[in-house]
């Protein structure tokens, strides 16, 4: 399928305040949080879906691959 296949529709709506606070949680930045959150947002657009544990486990691979190249 080539990029031109297919589209995304719908919104990523980040809470900077959640991730402020999730960031001292799980010390880790701001930033990385937020990249996260979107990261996440955007998988879910493409069909990745985390409510399963096989679901939650591909998710969370293709979240930390795609984390590691930003």
């Amino acid at each position: 399928m080539s990029k031109k296949d297919y589209t995304l529709d719908g919104e990523v709506i980040i809470s900077a305040q959640t991730a402020k606070r999730n960031a001292r949680e799980f010390k880790t930045s701001t930033r990385d949080e937020i990249m996260l959150y979107v990261i996440h947002g955007i998988l879910h657009l493409l069909g990745f879906d985390d409510h399963s544990s096989s679901g939650i486990k591909k998710m969370r691979a293709k979240e930390k691959e795609l984390m590691a190249l930003i």
